[in-house]
């Protein structure tokens, strides 16, 4: 592969970025640059580019262990940390693959945690939004609320809590149901189904909710 270009990559200047003709790059420490004899318009050969990926591997598989000692992450959220460190999209893909494997990243249980971490604070929209954001699928995120929510017992105690939510909301924003006028139910209205709270809730909440 030929090198199209080599730039400084970081605000450190220690680490350079090699772009090749293809358009896939890979960052590596200047001193690998010399060990590795890569300069702009030069050929890398196959054995080297085998090298460089084995030594790229290793160091994008620790840099996701220091990651995920601080936090869950979802397969997504850690592929885009790799990418922005400067690693190459097949060594990201093989990364993920291995730690999905080995259930470093499980975005099963990644939802299931987000949902009873949020359950009584969020509605239940905003929380499938907010894990669609971090690359959970639609399907993952069912089994994850099928999970979680066993029941009808739980399915009523998750209204309940979204009641609640709405309840503190309207009582937050001064909201009298028998003094409000038409454009001030109806701004009121927006701005709960804009936090992902059900239509039925709503109305009853709003029905209800004693200043």
């Amino acid at each position: 592969m030929i090198v199209e270009s080599i730039a400084q990559f970081g605000a450190k200047n220690a680490r350079s970025e090699v772009k090749f003709e293809d358009g896939s790059s890979f960052v590596l420490y200047n001193k690998e640059l010399t060990k590795y004899g890569i300069s702009e318009n030069k050929d890398i050969d196959s054995d080297t580019l085998a090298e460089i990926t084995g030594v790229l591997y290793s160091r994008a598989l620790k840099r996701s262990g220091e990651l995920l000692k601080s936090q869950d992450y979802t397969e997504k959220k850690l592929s885009d940390k790799l990418r922005t460190g400067g690693y190459p999209e097949d060594v990201t893909a093989h990364v993920i693959k291995s730690l999905r494997e080995a259930h470093y990243v499980d975005d099963s249980l990644y939802a299931q945690h987000y949902i009873k971490y949020h359950i009584r604070d969020k509605s239940s929209k905003r929380i499938r939004n907010d894990l669609i954001s971090r690359g959970v699928t639609e399907d993952v995120i069912d089994e994850a609320y099928q999970s979680v929510i066993n029941d009808e017992e739980d399915s009523e105690l998750l209204r309940d809590s979204e009641c609640e939510q709405i309840r503190a909301l309207l009582r937050k924003r001064r909201f009298d149901p028998e003094t409000a006028d038409w454009n001030e139910k109806q701004k009121t209205m927006a701005f709960l189904y804009r936090k992902g709270y059900e239509g039925e809730n709503i109305n009853l909440m709003m029905k209800q909710v004693e200043v």
